[in-house]
C-alpha cells in the first residue's frame, strides 16, 4: 500500500525537503501528471498515526518513508500453521 501522510517528525521534514527537491526536478523533465487517484490535503493522519495503525492490523508489516510525501507499507499474509492440530485450526470435518 501506497499512502500520504502529515509530517510531525523532524527526520521526515527532511527527507520531504529532498523530496520537493526531486519533484521540481522530475516536474521540469517531464510536466505535471494527473492522475485519477483520491486526495485529501492536509492529510487526517500522521506518519506516527499510520505505522502505528498499520502495525497493529498487519503485525509483521514493513514500514517505509518514502521521498515526495510519501509510505509504502508491505505485508505478507502468515501460512497457517500446519503444526496444530485441525481443531484449532478451525478445520471441521462433518
Amino acid at each position: 500500500m501506497v499512502g500520504l501522510a502529515r509530517t510531525s517528525q523532524p527526520i521526515e521534514v527532511v527527507l520531504h525537503g529532498i523530496g520537493a527537491v526531486q519533484h521540481a526536478v522530475l516536474r521540469r523533465r517531464y510536466g505535471f501528471w494527473e492522475h485519477t487517484a483520491p486526495m485529501v490535503w492536509p492529510s487526517p493522519h500522521t506518519y506516527s498515526e499510520v505505522r502505528r495503525a498499520a502495525r497493529s492490523a498487519l503485525p509483521g508489516c514493513r514500514w517505509r518513508l518514502l521521498p515526495m510525501w510519501r509510505y509504502c507499507i508491505t505485508w505478507t499474509k502468515p501460512l497457517p500453521d500446519t503444526h496444530q492440530p485441525e481443531s484449532k485450526r478451525g478445520i471441521v470435518h462433518g
